[in-house]
């Protein structure tokens, strides 16, 4: 809103000040030696705005919304005292013009400048979980467009009928966690010759699930190729989980959300419950 734009003959000055303040966005208060003093006295249009500009800044919870630009003189100079805390743009070399604008067209369309980086993996190795214990979180980007090409077939889990009283209660790793659109949680799981690998994955959307081998896990963590030993194609929201150790080795379970859908948009967040048991 600009007075040369939406004032007209005969309007209200003083309405047309406060309902521009209050009603905008953003204030932009261009500040000289000349502005700061008519403002410090309380004298003229800049002490009238500076009353208005005080009383809504003190009610305002965006106090971004105040944005000062120091076109010329010092800050002493130029920043009226109400505005003497706040973080200003330096407008007052015309060589560099061209990029402070830019820099303020970033804040009013809310596309930072520098926007903040995601928080990258952890470099400590991840906690096997005991019976029991559940983790939220600790979820790792994933590799775009990385799901292998799982086609094995799968299968129901084997050995001797349980109760399910004895099924729930023999679980050797419970997760619960949530993934973000383009991540995964990987499971340390370590298998001996002969072990098989049973259980489920349960989750509120559509998710992939996979067993790797370490060697093959830290390649498919670099994007490089990868050999899987347990997966399905396509994903679910529920599975069961068979694999039979044919090797005594060190196994990542991979739960992965870091897909696309036919449209390339990511999927929404999902919320994951992982149960596996090692059956001798």
């Amino acid at each position: 809103m600009l007075d040369q734009w939406d004032l007209k003959y005969g309007d209200d000055l003083p309405h047309f000040m406060e309902t521009a303040v209050r009603e905008s966005d953003f204030v932009l208060l261009v500040c000289t030696p000349e502005y700061a003093r008519k403002s410090n006295e309380g004298k003229g249009g800049a002490g009238y705005e500076k009353r208005i500009v005080t009383g809504e800044m003190f009610q305002s919870v965006n106090q971004s919304k105040f944005i000062p630009i120091v076109r010329k003189g010092s800050n002493n100079e130029a920043l009226p005292t109400f505005l003497q805390y706040k973080n200003y743009i330096d407008f007052r070399k015309d060589s560099e013009f061209n990029e402070r604008l830019k820099e303020l067209l970033h804040q009013l369309h809310d596309v930072p400048k520098n926007p903040r980086p995601k928080l990258g993996r952890s470099p400590f190795p991840t906690k096997q979980v005991e019976p029991g214990e559940s983790r939220k979180g600790a979820a790792t980007t994933a590799i775009p467009n990385m799901p292998p090409d799982l086609t094995e077939a799968f299968t129901l889990p084997r050995g001797k009928e349980q109760s399910r009283v004895q099924a729930q209660a023999e679980w050797n790793i419970e997760e619960n966690f949530d993934l973000e659109a383009a991540e995964y949680q990987p499971i340390p799981v370590d298998l001996k010759a002969g072990n098989r690998l049973t259980g489920f994955v349960k989750a509120d959307g559509q998710v992939t699930a996979y067993l790797l081998g370490e060697n093959s896990f830290r390649s498919f963590d670099e994007g490089l190729g990868f050999h899987y030993d347990w997966g399905r194609e396509d994903p679910v929201k529920l599975t069961k989980v068979s694999y039979e150790a044919t090797e005594t080795r060190a196994f990542r379970f991979v739960v992965s959300n870091g897909y696309e859908d036919e449209a390339g948009e990511d999927f929404d967040p999902v919320s994951v419950e992982v149960k596996l048991r090692i059956e001798n």
